[in-house]
């Protein structure tokens, strides 16, 4: 149903079914939008970002007391304009600009049993369908704004070319282009990879400035924890639904054409035929050859269907824990243990706020009370 009402009649990238229109969609995602050279000129908005998550903390703690901090919030802002001003540009400017984006676009995230049993929507669970309507009528008026402004914007300032044009303005001139196309032990563990990574940034970056994008490739163990996060909490738990395009057996079973197919990444990623110990937190699990691991860690899927912003992603969480650790100490709110608890939806997301303790490094306050 997701497909049906909220994807254009299924031309986005992740819903339209092989052909010409899903290759055109690739090509554009993997060559103009995801590339490794885009990524590369699109990185001082990270950096800028970064830097104003980094303000905001040492600004919450400048009195040198731990202050608590709601890093719910914290993150999904960053996340939320880093995708603005690579999409279109714009950053949220305020708490009722953050609040209208996530009014319109989180919902969306969540799931519900008729995508899973497509009959029921003609069996009594129409109200579902009404409000996922009026969920994508919002969704739409908000991006056809920011279309309509990048137009308008684009008209007055007409023949002047941008060095970093935002994702909606390479759309806009694609389409100019061709019409048709773009229509316990776990405290432990934790508490030692913390001290391992920041420990691998200072020797790397050093006390003298911050962490930044061209550090990533030097801090490998920084990457396991990202990855080791990512097994456990892989961001969509069961991979997008597929249909098989043909008859075929998958395990053993045989498929008919036509079959939805799904993929749980929660199950794989905690199969402990497949890792060790699979719910503790082991960052040093990624440190050895991972081909024998090749197809079983899939936190932003597989093959050609795979998110092409996966490339990204990584590096902008990486970017942001490594900032968080290297320049903050953090503790936990209370004695109680940190709530992990998972909600329902398309995507994992926590069921209670994350909140922390958090004060600036007795080094860095000099350096943070610059930026």
């Amino acid at each position: 149903m997701a497909g049906d009402i909220t994807t254009y009649n299924y031309v986005s990238y992740v819903w339209a079914p092989y052909g010409s229109l899903w290759r055109n969609l690739r090509r554009l995602s993997v060559v103009e939008i995801f590339s490794s050279n885009t990524i590369q000129m699109v990185s001082y908005i990270w950096e800028e970002e970064i830097s104003n998550f980094v303000r905001h903390l040492f600004k919450v703690s400048a009195n040198g007391t731990k202050s608590r901090v709601d890093l719910n919030y914290l993150f999904r802002l960053l996340a939320t304009n880093v995708m603005l001003l690579v999409v279109a540009g714009n950053r949220c400017v305020d708490e009722a600009a953050f609040y209208e984006f996530s009014r319109v676009f989180f919902p969306s995230l969540g799931t519900n049993i008729c995508d899973f049993f497509p009959v029921l929507r003609w069996i009594g669970f129409k109200e579902i369908e009404k409000n996922m309507r009026e969920m994508h009528r919002r969704r739409d008026e908000y991006i056809q704004n920011l279309v309509n402004e990048i137009r308008l914007r684009n008209g007055i300032i007409k023949g002047e070319k941008k060095n970093n044009p935002s994702l909606i303005e390479k759309l806009l001139s694609f389409q100019q282009e061709d019409p048709k196309f773009c229509s316990n032990d776990v405290i432990k563990s934790l508490a030692l990879a913390l001290k391992k990574v920041r420990e691998e940034i200072i020797s790397h970056v050093g006390k003298e400035r911050l962490l930044n994008e061209s550090d990533l490739a030097k801090l490998p163990y920084l990457c396991c924890v990202v990855k080791e996060t990512l097994r456990l909490y892989p961001p969509a738990p069961t991979l997008l639904p597929h249909y098989a395009s043909q008859d075929c057996e998958v395990g053993g079973y045989e498929i008919p054409k036509g079959t939805m197919l799904i993929v749980n990444a929660w199950a794989i990623h905690r199969d402990p035929s497949i890792w060790e110990e699979p719910t503790k937190f082991k960052p040093e699990r990624f440190e050895a050859s991972f081909e024998e691991k090749e197809g079983k860690f899939l936190p932003f899927g597989l093959g050609r269907r795979a998110c092409p912003g996966a490339t990204m992603g990584i590096r902008l969480i990486m970017l942001a824990l490594g900032a968080a650790i290297h320049s903050f100490e953090w503790e936990r709110v209370g004695p109680e243990m940190v709530d992990m608890s998972v909600d329902n939806g398309l995507t994992i997301s926590r069921a209670r706020p994350l909140e922390a303790m958090c004060s600036p490094w007795p080094d860095f306050n000099n350096l943070l009370s610059e930026l």
